[in-house]
């Protein structure tokens, strides 16, 4: 269990991150992602599932450990693209990655599983293992505006995700535009906290503002939802 972290996950007002960004920036730093006069950055992802949609409807019942694939770039940079398991045991989570070519990453969002061996990177072999047995297909497309800190104890990171957007034509992942509809109400964004064993005190109380509404749902989900509406 060493390699899983903490999450946790609020839904918030526009007011109420300005005022939680407020407090931390003072003493946590930004990311080394973030870059621009914002400090944010794009994030691009694009979901796979199966044709029962089970991490969808996973995700929905609360299982207590579930997975899932995705395919996600940084700023719209296409020459650093990353293939990621993300593992949930509760609140806990961790993920396990590898690096991707354009050519790879094209493979996988055609549906076109790669040939298992021993020398494939861990991330490539379980993705071609579960395209082939579960037929697991992409199926969406999630894009948002990260601003994210860090404090060194208790390895803590805030990220501020505003503007979530999807597409249902992940295909498109690798084109510069593509159309988006946002999957949340106007001024309503997601704050995720992530810690090791304990989240400090100092920051805790920073977060404090008695009004946060927690949430399970992951992106993809509420992604998902859109798709019915």
């Amino acid at each position: 269990m060493s390699d899983y972290r903490n999450e946790l996950k609020f839904i918030c007002t526009e007011e109420e991150l300005a005022v939680i960004e407020g407090r931390i920036r003072v003493v946590m730093k930004v990311d080394s992602h973030a870059g621009g006069k914002e400090k944010a950055y794009t994030v691009r992802s694009v979901y796979f599932d199966d044709y029962e949609n089970s991490c969808m409807y996973e995700n929905q019942a609360g299982a207590a450990q579930r997975s899932k694939f995705r395919i996600r770039t940084y700023n719209g940079d296409i020459s650093y693209i990353r293939l990621e398991i993300k593992s949930k045991q509760y609140t806990l989570g961790k993920k396990e990655s590898c690096l991707l070519s354009m050519g790879e990453c094209s493979r996988y969002l055609h549906s076109i599983p790669e040939a298992v061996t021993k020398d494939l990177p861990y991330a490539r072999r379980r993705l071609s293992l579960e395209m082939g047995i579960r037929r697991l297909h992409p199926v969406n497309l999630v894009e948002y505006e990260r601003t994210a800190y860090v404090y060194p104890y208790g390895n803590v990171r805030i990220t501020f995700d505003r503007n979530i957007s999807m597409s249902t034509k992940p295909e498109g992942f690798l084109e510069e535009v593509i159309p988006l509809t946002p999957i949340m109400p106007k001024g309503i964004h997601i704050l995720e906290v992530k810690f090791d064993e304990f989240l400090p005190d100092v920051i805790a109380g920073l977060l404090e503002t008695g009004t946060l509404e927690r949430t399970s749902f992951s992106k993809y989900y509420l992604s998902r939802q859109m798709e019915n509406q």
